[in-house]
């Protein structure tokens, strides 16, 4: 997990970490990230299947996971830039591709597409393609 980094009950919703595996013991998905029990989701508990006494646990000091949690921060600083230094960005949903190319990021939850104000070459880019709000 994450560090907590708000009030309870969510604690700043800090990412949570897993290897999931199939019912026969395959590893499907290494480190997935998984929504914080508590949120809104109901969780239930099932009997481990025989192979889970054999599962290679993860120690919480793993390097990969460290470097997991690291590219998770990263995206959440980049989530909560303040408004004032962001640029909004007008790309049409075909061209959200070209947006990604420019380093643009997805803000959900005001359904734009930003770049970073001190990006000066990410902007002119997005200027000469004519992504830019007016």
């Amino acid at each position: 997990m994450g560090e907590p980094n708000g009030p309870a009950p969510y604690f700043g919703n800090p990412p949570v970490l897993a290897d999931i595996y199939t019912l026969d013991g395959r590893l499907q998905e290494e480190l997935a990230r998984l929504s914080a029990a508590g949120t809104y989701k109901t969780w239930r508990q099932i009997d481990p299947p025989t192979w889970a006494s054999n599962a290679p646990l993860r120690s919480p000091d793993d390097a990969a996971v460290a470097a997991t949690l690291a590219r998770h921060d990263r995206r959440q600083i980049g989530a909560n830039v303040d408004q004032a230094t962001r640029v909004e960005l007008s790309v049409p949903y075909a061209r959200k591709d070209e947006a990604k190319a420019l380093g643009a990021r997805w803000d959900a939850a005001r359904k734009v597409w930003w770049i970073a104000a001190d990006n000066r070459v990410a902007l002119t880019k997005a200027i000469d393609g004519g992504l830019l709000n007016e």
